[in-house]
């Protein structure tokens, strides 16, 4: 599998990795965007937030960018035999999914038929792939969100999930788009990747009033993945500054020390804290992140393989955990 994501720190795989290695920020102040404390509001735009008014191009063209990423990077787009599309469900729920695939047909001059959409309430874009890899056809699954549209914004707002003077472990809006082709390499030069094991549930606790402790079904998602032989190197999350997501992998981690190594717990790879929160689109950003080669890897031997934890926790209760596996160099 190969991925191109995009993201308030750049527009293609190379330029995110290499801003993220050099500790970057994507976020800014955005005047125009006044929050609750009446001070700019911090955001991680990849287009300016008033640049795009109608809330459906923004995720349209974050998908565009990501597809062209993938022609970019020397594969050839016309294998694909379908495209499969994760979106955020406020785009079902608006009566725009239609609408959606048909601009997407159009930009892409490609049939409608082609194109398939789902929704990040019921799947996600590791859900997507962990299927794929037992088709041999070529095809493209891609993710994208954004938080940059006015209901959202409010909605966040009126939740005092946004971060300001008087919360400050509030998230960071952001957007981004990832795009996943899955088929033959053209170089043959890369090594391959694989998720070896995917989990799935929803926890009950509402976390406004949480009754309960936070983070034992992520905890429990976690332990069946762990069950394989093999210890994972790293550990990747979707942490993004919310009190409850750290409550909740400070648990995980409690319950999975045994299984995971001192390294990765004490360095949990979280890329919101660079690139904001991007809801449904972070799976694929962690999906890339864990099917690159760390610099670590590669100043050692090029076939000490690097296995990775996936963590993905949403507000509305989705709850994900997944292995990706380094399974070493594809066949020339």
């Amino acid at each position: 599998m190969a991925l191109a994501p995009v993201t308030s720190l750049a527009s293609s795989l190379q330029q995110t990795l290499a801003a993220l290695d050099d500790r970057e920020m994507g976020l800014s102040r955005d005047r125009k965007a006044i929050g609750i404390d009446g001070l700019p509001l911090t955001l991680a735009p990849v287009w300016p937030l008033h640049d795009i008014h109608n809330p459906l191009e923004r995720p349209v063209r974050l998908a565009t960018l990501a597809v062209n990423d993938l022609a970019g990077q020397g594969f050839d787009l016309a294998q694909a035999t379908r495209f499969s599309l994760c979106f955020p469900a406020w785009v079902e729920q608006g009566g725009h999914a239609d609408p959606l695939r048909s601009r997407l047909a159009e930009r892409w001059s490609v049939s409608p038929d082609h194109i398939a959409l789902s929704f990040a309430d019921r799947t996600s874009l590791l859900g997507l792939a962990f299927a794929a890899q037992k088709q041999g056809a070529a095809q493209i699954l891609i993710v994208a969100e954004t938080y940059l549209v006015a209901e959202l914004l409010n909605s966040l707002t009126v939740s005092d999930r946004i971060l300001s003077r008087y919360q400050p472990h509030g998230l960071v809006p952001s957007e981004a788009g990832v795009a996943l082709f899955m088929g033959p390499d053209p170089g043959g030069d890369r090594h391959s990747h694989a998720i070896t094991a995917l989990q799935r549930a929803r926890d009950p606790v509402d976390l406004r009033r949480p009754d309960s402790l936070l983070g034992l079904p992520l905890a429990h998602l976690a332990d069946q993945v762990l069950e394989a032989p093999g210890t994972p190197q790293r550990l990747l999350s979707d942490l993004n500054g919310e009190r409850w997501r750290s409550e909740e992998i400070a648990v995980v981690c409690s319950r999975c020390a045994d299984r995971l190594p001192a390294d990765a717990l004490a360095d949990i790879e979280a890329p919101a804290s660079q690139l904001g929160y991007c809801g449904a689109a972070m799976t694929g950003i962690l999906l890339a992140l864990a099917c690159r080669r760390t610099p670590a890897a590669e100043s050692q031997h090029h076939d000490d393989r690097q296995d990775s934890l996936l963590l993905v926790s949403q507000f509305d209760g989705t709850r994900i955990a997944a292995r990706v596996a380094d399974t070493g160099m594809e066949a020339s």
